[in-house]
């Protein structure tokens, strides 16, 4: 073979495999562009060509694939082998889409068979918890309603210091209701903040170490002084009073409980007390929030005569303790289980 032949050769191999590629390309395209054109709304493909740029894209196509097609005829005229090779790339394409489409409908088949199962698993679920609800409901008729447990109310680390309003829930003093054990009461009948028996209970409480100190004076300081001691005065003596309490135990959470009045029958004999107690209180509370103390109002538990003992006007009955004052007062304190 001469160099003239072998070079006419080498250029119809290099057109050949031009057009193969070519041919690749086109084909890929044209499956492509089918696709696109497939999902296209039904209005979009009935479209003019002129305005619907996929359907132009799609005549693009045809033509490359007609010019393909004529190269590929003159190719085979030239050599029969090159044709052969054309025929077995066009094969892959063709087994690729069917592969596809196998796959997509295998996916489509799948995911009904999932679908199904998962709605009948969850029917059955639901008809498995009616038929347990059912069961719970028809066991639970036949039982006894449980009964409420009783509140339990722990004094052990609490202490009430202060006068005989507080003297009269354990078993000192004239009423004796015992109704807090006295180990948590340290209280005197008839006690001001300036007595030296108010200093005395101090000192017996925080002798006691408990977590919590509730004080309750101020009735006594409010109608028995003489001089009608002043808010700024009360506060004053209250400070005192806790300060000394604080020297021997400074790690008790202290309480301010407020003064409650007295029945009308009182108050000719103690004159103005209701505008003094109003004034004490609101001092109190300030006293209170000052200094990181808690002010518990006690008026909401106040509701006239009926609170107080028969035949005295100033004491609390036992049944005002038990029903409104040791519920609210212990709830707040935090000690009822």
């Amino acid at each position: 073979m001469n160099k003239r032949e072998a070079k006419r050769l080498r250029e119809k191999r290099k057109r050949l495999k031009n057009i193969l590629i070519a041919e690749i390309i086109v084909a890929v395209l044209a499956v492509g562009i089918a696709a696109v054109f497939a999902f296209l709304p039904e209005k979009t493909r009935g479209g003019s060509s002129a305005g619907n740029p996929s359907a132009a894209e799609n005549i693009t196509a045809n033509e490359a694939v007609t010019d393909a097609s004529s190269s590929e005829t003159a190719s085979q005229t030239e050599n029969s082998e090159e044709a052969s090779a054309e025929t077995k790339s066009e094969a892959p394409s063709s087994t690729t889409e069917g592969e596809s489409t196998e796959t997509a409908s295998a996916a489509e088949t799948e995911t009904s068979s999932e679908t199904g199962a998962s709605d009948s698993s969850g029917e059955s679920d639901t008809a498995e918890e009616t038929s347990s609800e059912g069961s719970e409901e028809e066991a639970g008729s036949d039982e006894t309603p449980a009964e409420t447990p009783k509140e339990t109310v722990d004094y052990r680390n609490v202490v009430f210091i202060g006068d005989s309003r507080t003297l009269s829930m354990g078993v000192g003093g004239e009423l004796a209701y015992d109704l807090v054990p006295m180990d948590s009461i340290s209280a005197t009948w008839g006690a001001q903040l300036t007595d030296e028996a108010a200093y005395a209970n101090v000192s017996d409480a925080a002798g006691r170490e408990r977590q919590i100190a509730v004080f309750w004076y101020g009735i006594n300081d409010v109608q028995l002084n003489p001089n009608r001691d002043s808010a700024e005065e009360f506060i004053m003596n209250y400070q005192t009073l806790i300060s000394a309490y604080r020297t021997m135990n400074d790690s008790s959470k202290i309480y301010l409980l407020s003064i409650l009045p007295t029945t009308p029958q009182e108050k000719d004999y103690y004159e103005g007390q209701d505008e003094n107690i109003a004034a004490y209180n609101a001092a109190l509370q300030q006293f209170a929030a000052e200094n990181g103390y808690q002010y518990l109002e006690l008026s909401p538990l106040f509701t006239g005569n009926d609170c107080f003992a028969e035949g005295d006007n100033i004491h609390f009955s036992k049944a005002w303790y038990e029903e409104r004052f040791l519920p609210a007062v212990t709830r707040a304190l935090g000690i009822v289980y």
